[in-house]
């Protein structure tokens, strides 16, 4: 269940640059705004500004203003995982926030403002059959960061919207939270979009296979670089980036590192720090290793775990230089899974690893 864990879309994929991807096809996107993620094959077209960072990770769909101002839009199906008396319905939207806030870590001071208010989200004739919403904020070392969730049910599926920003000044009379929600925000939910979700399933996509079975699902002239999965592991996208998720929900991901033109060690505490900020103390394992991947002319290996909502994470990172020597491109490989599961995938990502091709 995804609860209050769906503003964390940038955990799995700290250093990545993060590339628009989509379920389906059509939509043209209004005025101003881009398609983060939609189609009859998931049933809802989801637009942003346009000049905001589309960040899909997996089952949330994001888009946020930069690194700098975090401010994001983001959007989750709910698959219903529990049952009270057989009325998932009446949990979900009388106690599903309540039990969203308890999985905020300690140290967080929440203070709820609105408490499921009716709402509408999307657009008119287009919009959800039932939705409320809760704002709240909450502070966290010396900093104030408001929200707004709206919950809504179409048809028989669960959605949950996020709206983030810093409940700090902005002008002398707005804080950035107010700001944004009146310029930007509105207009996401007035053009968000519902339409009949196709019952056919996706066509599954041939990808060619090497001597070992693993599967070749990136374009080398689009992401900069060939990369193989084991034939277990599902794509969730294959372009800038390449992202693949295992059966037990444990990510392998690799793209072209951002915020490059610094040493490979500043790098990393730039975005260990940005990892802290989010899922408090990181404990790192090893960092600055020379290591290996693929025709890389220069790796180097970063491990480190952290703990979030009760549930300890792994992740393993190479960090690494490839491509021309006179036009050299960083790019960073991240494996994340949960702890209890880190090392049943270890032989396959040291052989993803092995497979990488640069162009």
């Amino acid at each position: 269940m995804k609860k209050i864990g769906v503003i964390l879309f940038a955990i799995m994929l700290i250093g990545a640059t993060l590339v628009m991807t989509s379920c389906g096809g059509g939509g043209d996107a209004p005025d101003g705004m881009q398609l983060v993620y939609g189609g009859e094959a998931c049933g809802y077209y989801f637009y942003a500004p346009s000049e905001w960072t589309v960040s899909n990770v997996g089952e949330i769909k994001s888009a946020y203003i930069s690194r700098i101002n975090t401010t994001s839009v983001s959007f989750a199906e709910i698959v219903p995982t529990v049952s009270i008396d057989g009325a998932y319905e009446d949990y979900f939207f009388t106690k599903y926030f309540e039990d969203s806030l308890k999985e905020f870590p300690d140290g967080f001071k929440v203070e709820v403002k609105v408490n499921g208010d009716k709402a509408v989200f999307g657009k008119e004739g287009e919009a959800a059959d039932k939705a409320i919403k809760y704002t709240y904020e909450y502070e966290y070392a010396s900093h104030k960061f408001g929200f707004m969730q709206i919950l809504m049910k179409k048809a028989d599926r669960y959605y949950i919207f996020t709206y983030a920003s810093q409940a700090e000044n902005k002008t002398d009379d707005k804080t950035y939270y107010d700001y944004y929600l009146e310029e930007k925000v509105l207009p996401v939910i007035e053009n968000f979009r519902f339409v009949e979700k196709k019952s056919a399933e996706e066509e599954k996509i041939e990808y060619p296979k090497d001597k070992d079975g693993y599967l070749l699902v990136t374009d080398k002239d689009l992401a900069g670089f060939n990369f193989y999965i084991p034939d277990s592991f599902k794509v969730d996208y294959s372009s800038g980036i390449v992202s693949a998720t295992a059966p037990d929900g444990s990510n392998v991901s690799m793209t072209e590192a951002t915020g490059t033109g610094t040493t490979f060690s500043k790098y990393w505490e730039m975005r260990k720090t940005e990892l802290e900020a989010i899922v408090g103390k990181v404990e790192v394992i090893r960092a600055d290793e020379p290591t290996t991947i693929g025709n890389a002319r220069t790796g180097f290996a970063y491990e480190y775990t952290f703990s979030y909502n009760g549930e300890k994470y792994h992740v393993y990172q190479v960090l690494c230089i490839a491509g021309p020597t006179l036009k050299p491109e960083g790019y960073v490989l991240t494996y994340t899974a949960k702890e209890t599961n880190y090392d049943s995938h270890k032989t396959e990502i040291d052989n993803i690893i092995s497979k990488v091709k640069f162009k």
